[in-house]
């Protein structure tokens, strides 16, 4: 059960049949009421409302009725517009006065009928029908305003316009808020076309980008979406979302990117910055081409690296990424040299990750009494000292006196050792050890404290004898007649091992004992090279050697080569990688299913990435020789940056035999060059089973390319890893 509470009801248009020109004006009743439940609590819900007009507050004929579906009423308020969905007609209101009934949902229409009335404005009306209404009619005047059709002006020009005040003291003035929806524009000459942009003032500003916003001064241009320019004269802000302060002649170009100030800079990068400076010519200003880049000031200053600043100062230069110059002077960071620093007077730093100070004066602490550092280099050998005042210089070594050497030490030339050497490495008077030459053939005695341990002995072809203290002999190591010798034993007549250089027969130039392994199986044992190469390159649209490596191998066989370096990829949001691969080729192209391919894509953020790759190969090589392997990569994508660093290349040789390189197997295995052949496969099964001869080598091969795939799937298992771990960060 409903009540309708209190109402209110304001006619907006009364005497509807007073005359033709009516129908322009808006036919409707805003009716605006107060719903309660029957305890008199207002209501939240959606109510269907029935409107009628009577021409009597009890009885009555019905004149027009309208329902109202789905009204929500928010603590039992509603409002409705009368006449929206049924017209009020023109006999409905005659000048009699009319009352209004009304029903709320399924409740029964309300008992006291509410009169309808006029407001105060509506006697107006009444004065349509005179003369004296022609008078401001459209194309006429009166009453200080003129309507032309499509404007309304002031009838007299030296009047002003006053909202909230009395007496205007401007052509327009407003005292209280002001809400203004679309474009604004202050000042003369503007041209204003971005949506909701605006112009607070001056002239022949430009604010063509949406949402773009021009603070004042001259012939400035907002030309993208949510640009900024403060005031100033001729300046640009032509990138999403980029400012410019206030100077002249100043271009903020990249996404996001800011020009504080200043004269003829020009902000390129997305997300870079120049605080201000600036020259009297576009040649002279500051320019930042690389993204999120910053330029405090001075003039003349460039950065086309990303993530790189420039404090300050005249005519710098960086070109590499993450790299930094604190001011001065027409300094420069070249592109091969990122995350580097320079503070200098016209210098140049073209080495990665460098930190240099290229000055005539460098100091630490105040200027009267803080350290400088000598301007040029010292002699070899000499060290930095102080003078005890405040100055660094270069000194010889602090040494010995002369007279001490004489009683300590035995000098580098002119004197002569008499008796034993002896060491007290605590400076305590004990001595430790001590070495004694005990006859005319370089013999020596190795002491720990006073205990003999250990007695060399010189001998005729410039061997040394070396033995225990029991006089056991343990080695003996000599450039006997025809080659040289190194024998172990274990006491003092049993050889246990012989290299011998010159031995009469080939079984006597090496001799193990019986336990060790034969002479079969060390015949052509593999060999092995190896080779670093600490430096970096940055990789090109052309293969580029990275370490090369060369091995001698005695006779046929197999060599497997094996690479590996570290790759950092930098500088860009598109795809960047590079080809890795060994190749005997200089300078050559891919090898098909040789090579390893390594990328990071779009979908990583700009930073800096680095992998580890591995890769190898295996080359058969029919004769003895000298054969030189080169580990080398190029880039495939032009975007960034590829630097290679720490790089291994490893060469060991496999003969094609240690004896026998067939057998006979009794299961093809998948062999496909396995030749069948009548006999027992199996010594323990009597008969004529089948089987088949193979060779080893075939076996020997698929377990290495086994093992290559094996590292091919680990490096993409490691490359989704920091995939994910990149996705987490962001």
């Amino acid at each position: 059960m409903f009540r309708v509470m209190c109402t209110m009801i304001t006619i907006i248009v009364v005497a509807l049949s007073v005359s033709s020109t009516q129908a322009d004006i808006p036919q409707v009743i805003n009716y605006q009421g107060r719903l309660t439940d029957s305890t008199g609590t207002p209501v939240d819900t959606t109510v269907d409302f029935t409107f009628t007009i009577y021409s009597d507050s009890v009885a009555g004929t019905s004149l027009w009725t309208e329902t109202h579906t789905s009204v929500t009423v928010q603590k039992g308020l509603f409002s409705v517009l009368l006449g929206s969905m049924t017209p009020l007609s023109n006999t409905v209101f005659d000048g009699s006065v009319r009352w209004l009934g009304i029903q709320a949902g399924s409740s029964p229409e309300s008992t006291s009928r509410l009169p309808l009335v006029s407001s105060t404005y509506a006697y107006r009306a009444g004065y349509a029908d005179t003369a004296a209404y022609a008078l401001s009619a459209p194309g006429g005047g009166g009453n200080g305003w003129i309507d032309n059709g499509n404007y309304i002006r002031l009838e007299t020009s030296a009047d002003s316009v006053g909202i909230g005040v009395v007496v205007p003291s401007a052509k327009l003035d407003v005292n209280g808020d002001t809400k203004i929806k679309g474009r604004i524009s202050v000042g003369t000459s503007h041209t204003n076309t971005g949506t909701n942009s605006s112009i607070g003032g001056g002239s022949l500003n430009t604010a063509s980008g949406d949402w773009s916003v021009i603070g004042g001064g001259n012939s400035n241009d907002a030309t993208q979406t949510y640009t900024t320019v403060s005031g100033g004269a001729v300046n640009r802000a032509s990138g999403t979302g980029a400012t410019v302060s206030g100077g002249t002649n100043n271009k903020a170009d990249g996404s996001e990117a800011t020009v504080g100030g200043g004269k003829f800079n020009r902000a390129s990068g997305n997300f870079s910055v120049i605080a201000g400076g600036g020259g009297l010519a576009d040649i002279d200003s500051n320019r930042v081409d690389g993204g999120w880049s910053a330029i405090g000031g001075g003039h003349g200053n460039t950065i086309t690296g990303y993530h790189s600043t420039i404090a300050g100062g005249q005519e710098h230069s960086i070109s590499g990424y993450y790299s930094a110059i604190l001011g001065g002077y027409a300094d420069t960071i070249t592109s091969m040299a990122n995350y580097s620093y320079l503070f200098g007077i016209g210098s140049k730093l073209t080495s990665d990750s460098t930190f240099m100070v290229d000055m005539p004066h460098i100091r630490f602490g105040d200027e009267s009494s803080g350290y400088e550092f000598p301007t040029q280099d010292g002699s070899t050998g000499q060290v930095m000292a102080t003078n005890g005042s405040g100055q660094l210089g270069w000194t010889d070594a602090p040494g010995i006196s002369q007279a001490e050497a004489d009683n300590r030490y035995v000098n580098k030339s002119g004197d002569e050792m008499n008796g034993d050497l002896t060491f007290d490495n605590n400076d305590d008077g004990t001595i430790e050890a001590k070495i004694d030459l005990y006859n005319d053939y370089a013999n020596m005695n190795f002491y720990d404290g006073d205990s003999l341990t250990t007695k060399i002995f010189g001998h005729i072809y410039g061997g040394v004898y070396l033995f225990s203290d029991t006089g056991g002999l343990r080695i003996q190591s000599d450039a006997s007649p025809g080659g040289g010798l190194i024998k172990l034993y274990d006491n003092n007549t049993t050889e246990k091992i012989i290299l011998n250089a010159g031995g009469v027969s080939a079984n006597y130039t090496v001799m193990l004992p019986d336990s060790a392994i034969d002479n079969d199986e060390i015949l052509n044992e593999p060999g092995i090279v190896s080779a670093i190469n600490t430096a970096s390159y940055g990789l090109g649209g052309s293969m580029t050697d990275m370490v090369v490596q060369s091995i001698t191998i005695p006779t046929a066989g197999y060599i497997h080569v094996t690479g590996r370096c570290y790759i950092r990829f930098s500088g860009t949001r598109d795809e960047n990688g590079a080809y890795i691969q060994i190749d005997e080729t200089s300078g050559g192209s891919i090898v098909t299913g040789e090579y390893v391919r390594i990328s990071v894509d779009s979908s990583l953020s700009i930073g800096s990435y680095r992998f580890p790759v591995f890769v190898d190969r295996i080359f058969y090589k029919p004769t003895a020789g000298t054969y030189t392997f080169r580990l080398e990569g190029m880039k495939y994508a032009a975007n960034g940056m590829a630097t290679t660093f720490n790089h291994r290349l490893t060469a060991v040789f496999y003969p094609t035999s240690y004896g026998s390189v067939s057998t006979v197997v009794a299961e093809l295995s998948g062999n496909p060059e396995a030749v069948p052949v009548a006999g027992n496969a199996d010594e323990d099964t009597p008969g004529t089973e089948q089987a088949y001869q193979v060779d080893l080598r075939y076996y020997e091969l698929k377990a290495k390319e086994a093992r290559m795939k094996a590292l091919e799937a680990e490096l993409e298992l490691e490359k989704a890893r920091q995939r994910e771990e990149n996705r987490e960060m962001r």
